[in-house]
């Protein structure tokens, strides 16, 4: 899943990773992102922490600390610095990154992800 305030970005990114052979839910929406994560959890969710009224923070905290959420590793793209935030984001990466740096953090992550016993 992709959540980013910037729709071109988000047409982009899910046209390439669908090319890549990833399935993609894009969506500018922190609402919708939450309602899919909650009922519909992705392998993986590629943000914006930095989204109007802090709703990005409020869906990285969801996916990091909520009790009884489902656990989503997360990919942070953001044009701000990382030491902006109040806790640590890994993978962080600066915007704009190429799309096929990002196909290798989304490796990167699921194999992690998918090798912990």
């Amino acid at each position: 899943m992709h959540l980013d305030s910037d729709d071109d970005l988000l047409c982009t990114f899910r046209r390439y990773l669908q090319r890549c052979g990833f399935s993609v839910f894009s969506t500018n929406s922190p609402s919708v992102c939450l309602e899919r994560l909650w009922w519909n959890p992705p392998d993986l969710l590629i943000l914006e922490p930095v989204l109007p009224d802090d709703r990005g923070q409020h869906v990285l905290s969801a996916c990091l600390d909520e009790q009884g959420f489902p656990r989503v590793p997360v990919i942070a793209l953001s044009r701000r610095s990382p030491h902006y935030f109040d806790r640590p984001i890994e993978p962080y990466h600066l915007k704009p990154i190429p799309v096929s740096a990002l196909v290798t953090s989304i490796h990167s992550v699921l194999t992690r992800q998918f090798s912990l016993p």
